[in-house]
């Protein structure tokens, strides 16, 4: 399949319905109903009918759709409310005024690419960037694309003061995440992936910390209605924990793809661990 070159979103993001939608992605990514099928586990015609109007979408099938969808987060949550809107039984808990404003925000402005990996072993920096859990928070305040932040909205996303926001930025920018103007600073995509190499000292040392901060964090808001501290122990199969991984993988990367604001107000922190 071709890959969606960024010029070429604005189809998708004018979509009036998500039918509509569906039958602008085949034409961006220039692929027939067939391989929408398949990808998605179809049967031949099922893709077919539903951009017709003569089937309709099932909570089954509308999760078959969204992973088979090569879009960025912002795509996947246009189509979600594109759905929503039309189909309100699959999503008892999104209100019609929620469905409205999300699709009218995400009509707005431009979408952005997902996540980028950048692998430590590709620029000594990247391991200066994993050592240092503010430049994860100062990425993330970082807004979209183009439009970035200013180093004010850096330091209320994050609660960090001036020193480190700036501290942060320097070592971003040396790794090649960020570019830093007179008055903001752009990140260069929406989410970068950073891959250890070797024995994965730098990565330990950022999950430690990690660790230790929720920790701390705890201690004062386990109890929190807007945060959550979860720990379990279950049995399992030893041979099935690659697989095992493999989905929990899957489950936060959509999570957090879902769930990004670029413009948010708070930088969240999230750490998972699955180990024997």
């Amino acid at each position: 399949m071709t890959p969606i070159r960024e010029n070429k979103w604005d189809s998708l993001r004018l979509a009036p319905d998500y039918r509509a939608f569906l039958q602008a992605y085949l034409e961006t990514r220039k692929i027939s109903l067939s391989d929408l099928a398949r990808a998605a586990g179809f049967g031949r015609g099922f893709p077919g009918d539903v951009i017709s109007g003569r089937r309709r979408l099932t909570v089954k099938s509308f999760r078959a759709f969204e992973t088979a969808l090569k879009l960025p987060p912002s795509g996947r949550r246009y189509f979600r409310y594109l759905v929503a809107r039309e189909e309100r039984d699959l999503f008892p808990d999104l209100k019609p005024e929620s469905v409205e404003r999300g699709i009218s925000e995400l009509r707005s402005r431009e979408w952005t690419r997902s996540r980028r990996e950048l692998p430590e072993r590709a620029n000594p920096s990247v391991s200066e960037v994993m050592r240092d859990r503010n430049c994860l928070a100062v990425y993330a305040a970082a807004g979209s694309p183009g439009k970035g932040a200013t180093r004010d909205q850096l330091a209320s996303r994050t609660r960090l003061d001036e020193l480190d926001v700036r501290k942060a930025i320097a070592l971003l920018a040396k790794a090649g995440v960020v570019e830093e103007t007179t008055e903001r600073v752009l990140p260069l995509d929406l989410h970068v992936a950073l891959k250890a190499s070797g024995a994965g000292a730098a990565f330990a040392t950022l999950f430690q910390s990690a660790c230790e901060a929720a920790a701390v964090r705890s201690k004062s808001a386990v109890t929190s209605e807007q945060e959550l501290f979860f720990t379990s122990s279950f049995g399992i199969d030893e041979a099935r924990l690659p697989e095992l991984k493999a989905a929990l993988r899957s489950v936060i990367l959509k999570f957090v793809d879902e769930c990004i604001e670029p413009e948010g107000t708070r930088v969240v922190h999230l750490t998972t661990g699955l180990h024997l």
